[in-house]
């Protein structure tokens, strides 16, 4: 990564009129029980929460015209069907520093990984929710009230970026298509 949060801007089909902007985020410092672990607390305590918020909704509120779509990815998901992570501290945490500030903010999409599934997950508000940490061991997961999809096996998902859809397909580990789903505009 070329730094602890950055973002990136795409043209669509080489239209500059229309772009899509990734923003990746460090969650780590924004889960306070990591400031006490002895592994994570020392790199933790060095980071500002508070700059790296500003610097995400100025990335989200640029004032160009241009941009269509707004992603965020970060490590940690907000949401997630696991028995064991569905309400653990650091989902808790993301959700309870995350969850309004990108819905105010506009993001179309907040990308997770660390719980080892596939879901698509619409709580409510008007961001959609992936997870997609399905390459190591894969864990057990459910379905929330507001899931869409959920799936305990290895795979990944494409996302496929037009001026007004998003095309997401889930991929198994076998390369079938298991799951596919379209955000519009």
């Amino acid at each position: 990564m070329p730094a602890r949060y950055y973002s990136k801007k795409f043209s669509l089909n080489g239209d500059t009129t229309q772009q899509l902007v990734i923003a990746f985020i460090d969650t780590n410092p924004l889960i306070k029980e990591f400031y006490k672990n002895s592994e994570y607390g020392p790199n933790v305590k060095s980071q500002d929460t508070t700059a790296q918020k500003v610097w995400l909704k100025n990335v989200l509120n640029a004032s160009s015209p241009n941009i269509k779509w707004r992603l965020v990815v970060g490590h940690h998901p907000m949401f997630t069907g696991s028995d064991k992570r569905r309400e653990s501290y650091d989902t808790r945490a993301i959700r309870n520093s995350l969850k309004t500030f990108l819905e105010q903010n506009k993001v179309d999409a907040y990308l997770a990984g660390h719980d080892h599934s596939l879901q698509h997950i619409v709580p409510p508000g008007n961001v959609h929710h992936f997870v997609s940490g399905a390459a190591s061991e894969v864990t057990q997961v459910g379905m929330l009230t507001s899931s869409k999809f959920a799936a305990s096996q290895y795979g990944f998902m494409v996302f496929s970026v037009q001026p007004t859809e998003i095309i997401v397909q889930t991929i198994g580990y076998e390369g079938n298509v298991i799951y596919k789903t379209s955000l519009k505009k």
